[in-house]
């Protein structure tokens, strides 16, 4: 349902509060689907001791000091999250949704001890996802693409359906099981379970091999932050610069791959780069919201929204002569054993957000037609980060700073619906009327409904119960 703008009777954001006359609908009709109201790239770093049995071997007899415990493998971390909202005056139950991204806009780039992991850092480049792979880390044309099932994608799926209540959104994440350790990533050696995403070939941000679900990773309402995407290809397999090895290293030990001594450190950079340069065809970055029906995602397309690099937002630069954010860890202080069953020292230091505009959502252009430009629709940015909670509180830019203004009503049977535009986190008060001239003693606060939309987008819906209060009857929004 398309809401049409109803104009308050007092100038948005100015008064304390906004006022309605209950009256007949005033929304239209249309297809009752979620919007992708943000869709985030959490980037940290995390530390595993080898666990590939030569590998351990090797620092067991050849190290210096001697012993795997001494060394420290460092993996970038990179976890996708997506919130959907109803917009709706209806609940909408869905057995699934899928959302695909394509090429996140950040590159990164890797120092131990002070010193680049590869030559081309050093020459002042960044690598996107696509790079940190051995298939392609001399692909100049790697993309990376994540594809979230959320809901049931298949008979032996974890999730279930999808419940959205009228101006409710939901936050979904990678489905992390109970169980999960490093270890058990890991028992097989070679062939990781779910999150270990060294090899292109098996796909594991487009495919939940532990149902074999095809139509990506499995998506539920529930924050992890134990496991994630990871790959340890911070360095590259032949030309590693000799001075990022120790003296006990010879070639080809320690290749891609970077064993860190315990004592030591690890630094990334990360900052926005355009990393399809290479491919002029393919859009800097994209959103995709997919209809779940087949699992080829140029033929499941519903909608997407193709963006520019010009428009990401970046933040004032840790290091103003290297503009990038930058973190340099002990290797020591991130590392999360194979049977920790936290998140260890995991430590995030960057997000890449995709949130929709606070004006956007206002007036329902989200459900226009045509679609409108995906810079009208959403902003893009990315934040420097130190705790998780940190980047999931991101919302637009433009959110309202102040007033209470009302964009949309309807009346359904014995509720009156009103959408609310106002200063995130507000605990608002509804007033009701007769008669203007009386005044607002009615108070209705506790016979309403009050959801707060997307976090920190500043839209309420509101549903008042109106029982018995007749034809004509004024509400009044408070803060």
């Amino acid at each position: 349902m398309k809401p049409i703008e109803v104009r308050p009777l007092f100038r948005p954001f100015i008064s304390a509060w906004s006022i309605f006359l209950l009256a007949g609908n005033a929304l239209g009709a249309g297809p009752p689907l979620p919007i992708i109201s943000k869709v985030q790239v959490m980037y940290s770093m995390v530390g595993h001791h080898s666990h590939i049995a030569d590998r351990v071997a090797f620092f067991n007899t050849n190290g210096s000091p001697l012993g795997n415990a001494n060394y420290v493998v460092p993996h970038l971390v990179y976890e996708p999250l997506v919130t959907l909202y109803n917009p709706h005056n209806t609940t909408l139950t869905m057995a699934k949704s899928r959302v695909r991204i394509s090429n996140p806009p950040v590159g990164f780039r890797f120092k131990k001890n002070g010193d680049y992991l590869r030559s081309e850092w050093a020459a002042g480049q960044f690598f996107g996802l696509g790079r940190f792979q051995i298939a392609n880390e001399n692909n100049s044309t790697a993309t990376k693409t994540i594809t979230m099932i959320l809901g049931g994608g298949t008979s032996s799926s974890y999730s279930g359906q999808i419940v959205l209540q009228p101006g409710e959104s939901k936050t979904f994440a990678a489905r992390v099981e109970t169980n999960w350790t490093w270890g058990l990533e890991t028992v097989n050696g070679f062939s990781s379970r779910c999150f270990f995403d060294w090899d292109a070939s098996s796909d594991f941000t487009n495919k939940d091999y532990r149902t074999s679900n095809l139509f990506g990773i499995e998506c539920i309402p529930q924050l992890n932050f134990r496991a994630g995407f990871q790959t340890d290809a911070l360095s590259v397999g032949s030309g590693r610069p000799a001075v990022t090895k120790y003296p006990f290293e010879s070639s080809p030990a320690g290749s891609n791959w970077v064993a860190i001594k315990t004592t030591d450190t690890v630094t990334v950079e990360a900052k926005g780069v355009d990393t399809t340069a290479a491919i002029p065809s393919v859009p800097d970055f994209q959103l995709s919201l997919l209809k779940g029906i087949v699992t080829n995602p140029t033929a499941d397309l519903s909608k997407k929204y193709d963006f520019s690099f010009a428009n990401l937002v970046q933040p004032v630069t840790d290091v103003p002569a290297t503009p990038a954010i930058t973190r340099t860890y002990g290797v020591s202080s991130i590392l999360q054993t194979s049977s920790d069953a936290s998140a260890g020292g995991k430590s995030p230091f960057a997000v890449f957000t995709i949130v929709a505009k606070s004006e956007a959502l206002q007036h329902g252009k989200f459900l226009s037609s045509p679609q409108p430009a995906s810079s009208v629709l959403y902003e893009t940015r990315l934040d420097s980060i130190t705790y998780f909670t940190e980047g999931m509180t991101i919302g637009p830019s433009d959110r309202p700073a102040e007033g209470v203004a009302m964009t949309a009503m309807q009346r359904v049977g014995n509720s009156f619906i009103i959408d609310v535009a106002a200063e995130p986190g507000l605990s608002l008060k509804v007033k009701g009327s007769a008669n203007l001239n009386g005044g607002f003693h009615d108070d209705l606060t506790s016979l309403s409904t009050i959801r707060e939309g997307p976090e920190n987008s500043g839209i309420y819906k509101v549903t008042v119960d109106v029982t018995g209060r007749g034809a004509r009857y004024f509400v009044r929004i408070e803060k």
